[in-house]
């Protein structure tokens, strides 16, 4: 497996610790317990650490290791705010130039979710449809500016995603935003973007919460 991969591999890895908090805020990163579990040197693994650490997940202190990052109400808050400002800037645009065979094929992934459905494929329906709204942004920078903090957006996203019934719901938010845009109607594809976007930002506030009075007191 080459370099660019093992890396890969202790980036994902990592990730999920966090994201399924396996690895609490202000945790120790143990390199040597994770490079044992890989079976990979310290190259490719002090790479995926240092991608962490621009993504905001992780922090260095300098000759004692690298630790989680432990996320803010304002974080939180800041982070889903630019990305609400974003999506709702692209929005008209989507609206206009989606054609009907893309948001079809996005609808179809949609209904198809279940109770039944891996939690994966909540994320990855997610990923498209919020993906789908950004690609016809006209704005270069902003969009290179929210693929800077999109890995910290990820997260938040699948955070919130363990509140009770939250992946469900997130469904049927993300079908109301799609009928919208497939109806052209920009003044009620706003209205549930925002709502859902808020929604969002609470549920992931709402999980940390949850998790630092059941784990961290």
């Amino acid at each position: 497996m080459s370099k660019d991969s093992l890396c890969e591999q202790a980036y994902n890895y990592i990730l999920e610790l966090i994201t399924d908090f396996e690895l609490k805020p202000n945790d120790p990163i143990i390199e040597n317990d994770i490079g044992q579990k890989l079976n990979i040197s310290r190259t490719p693994l002090r790479e995926a650490l240092r991608r962490l650490e621009a993504d905001g997940l992780v922090y260095k202190v300098r000759n004692r290791g690298t630790y989680v990052r432990s996320f803010s109400y304002e974080d939180v808050t800041e982070s889903c705010e630019i990305r609400k400002l974003f999506e709702l800037y692209s929005l008209k645009q989507c609206i206009e130039k989606a054609s009907d065979e893309e948001l079809k094929e996005l609808h179809e992934k949609l209904i198809a979710l279940s109770s039944d459905s891996s939690a994966e494929s909540f994320y990855e329906s997610d990923i498209i449809l919020h993906k789908t709204i950004m690609k016809y942004c006209m704005n270069s920078k902003m969009v290179a500016f929210l693929n800077t903090i999109n890995t910290q957006l990820e997260t938040f996203r699948r955070i919130s995603g363990r509140m009770p019934n939250r992946l469900l719901k997130s469904k049927q938010e993300h079908l109301d935003i799609l009928n919208a845009i497939e109806k052209r109607d920009i003044a009620l594809a706003t209205e549930k973007l925002s709502l859902h976007l808020d929604n969002v930002k609470e549920s992931t506030w709402q999980a940390f919460k949850e998790f630092k009075m059941n784990y961290m007191d």
